[in-house]
């Protein structure tokens, strides 16, 4: 395991170290810091005599803000440096951090001391924003299924974990079938209306490529270049087209990256998970 002082996801004294971070970092980083996150909550219960603001409520606000720092430059890269060993390892930790995220949502002392802090005399006396925190931890509890018998807790678990899953999988698929899709042009009339930075990108692109021409896809850069200045409206209508119906059964690649399957099981699940909680 990655000690912490050397894994850059667990530097929480400046902005992410971005340039430095590697897959091998992130299951060690993960599991290093769950493993303290869940200690420090032990040791919460067994210190702490009254339960307040200060005493409960920002400790717990600050062990939040730690995974955020952590996990959130991981989401990021996964995002716009996606590649197999990330997608691999992303994925890996993805029911790590549902499981944590639930077990703590369904804790019944984490939502009791909530309570008890709520119903303090000097509730009232906290900033609106404090209160909006606690009053939102709350409501976030009851949707989360603490208030539910042991059988239905742990089937809104297992269904939490499982929607994890399928989110990760809709957003590889989105991903995919935009990494896959190219347009590339050879005839120089046909960049008619596009600016010289659109039409350099795309050569330098085409070149990156081995392609002679100038290379167009559904990234943003380019896909906005594209549709907001080339004056052939049948190539307009083509990327339109295919950025339109990415991971569908519609469309250049229709049933490919097809998220239809993954969009119903989410649904399903999501209408169980509000039947659980009474909806």
């Amino acid at each position: 395991m990655a000690k912490k002082e050397n894994n850059p996801l667990l530097d929480f004294s400046g902005l992410p170290r971005f340039s430095e971070i590697q897959p091998q970092h992130v299951r060690p980083a993960l599991d290093q810091l769950l493993e303290e996150l869940r200690d420090r909550k032990e040791k919460l219960f067994g210190e702490i005599a009254e339960f307040t603001w200060k005493s409960f409520v920002q400790p717990m606000e600050d062990m939040d803000e730690m995974l955020h720092r952590m996990w959130t430059p991981v989401s990021h890269l996964n995002a716009v440096m996606n590649n197999e060993s990330l997608r691999t390892v992303y994925n890996e930790c993805l029911p790590l951090l549902s499981e944590y995220g639930t077990e703590l949502a369904q804790d019944e002392r984490v939502y009791a001391a909530y309570r008890q802090v709520s119903e303090r005399k000097d509730f009232p006396t906290l900033s609106p924003a404090q209160q909006k925190i606690v009053n939102n931890a709350l409501r976030d509890f009851r949707l989360a299924g603490a208030e539910l018998n042991e059988k239905d807790k742990q089937a809104f678990k297992q269904n939490q974990k499982r929607l994890a899953e399928l989110t990760s999988k809709f957003s590889e698929n989105v991903l995919d079938a935009t990494n896959a899709w190219e347009m590339v042009l050879t005839d120089e009339k046909q960049l008619a209306g596009l600016t010289e930075f659109a039409v350099n990108m795309a050569r330098q692109n085409a070149e990156q490529h081995g392609y002679t021409g100038w290379r167009f896809t559904l990234d943003g850069p380019s896909y906005i270049s594209f549709m907001s200045y080339a004056d052939d409206a049948e190539l307009r209508k083509k990327m339109y087209e295919a950025f339109m119906c990415r991971a569908s059964d519609q469309g250049p690649d229709a049933g490919k990256w097809d998220n239809a399957p993954v969009i119903l099981e989410i649904l399903q699940l999501k209408k169980r998970q509000a039947e659980l909680l009474g909806y």
